[in-house]
């Protein structure tokens, strides 16, 4: 989750994607968005015991650019993780991903691996009552988001 970051999607694609996402009745029709996102700016909040290394009840506070598979910039994503356990490393992690035609809810468990995946868990706007999965893995300097809403 830390690795989510603000969306950066042209007006065009995100007109697209927000009518892939339209209600058919009261069931929200599939539909895959893909992006990439850059690592903004983290915050760490040492709570005790204060350290050089992260450790159990620590906080991280994110907020992260994300764009288009064509790099164009359409939004951002921001949350906190709090740290579960430092080794193996595990943060529990909610965040909001903003994106034209509203916001999506995710919640995820941070394991620091390279490939992860969150619960979309709601949105707003055009992704009411959404829900799906959001699939991430880092590669360099970006890590590609594809999110499967149902």
């Amino acid at each position: 989750m830390l690795r989510l970051s603000a969306l950066v999607v042209g007006v065009a694609v995100a007109t697209a994607m927000a009518a892939g996402v339209a209600r058919s009745g009261e069931r929200m029709q599939a539909s895959v968005l893909h992006f990439y996102e850059t690592q903004g700016k983290t915050i760490v909040v040492d709570n005790a015991p204060k350290g050089k290394t992260r450790s159990a009840g620590d906080v991280l506070l994110f907020a992260n650019p994300v764009f288009t598979r064509h790099g164009g910039r359409v939004g951002s994503d921001s949350g906190a993780c709090t740290v579960i356990r430092a080794r193996p490393y595990v943060a529990q992690c909610t965040a909001t991903l903003q994106i034209p035609g509203g916001e999506l809810m995710l919640q995820n468990l941070d394991t620091g691996d390279v490939s992860q995946s969150a619960a979309v868990i709601g949105g707003t706007d055009a992704f009411a009552g959404a829900n799906g999965l959001l699939a991430m893995h880092a590669s360099g300097k970006h890590t590609t988001l594809d999110i499967t809403l149902k």
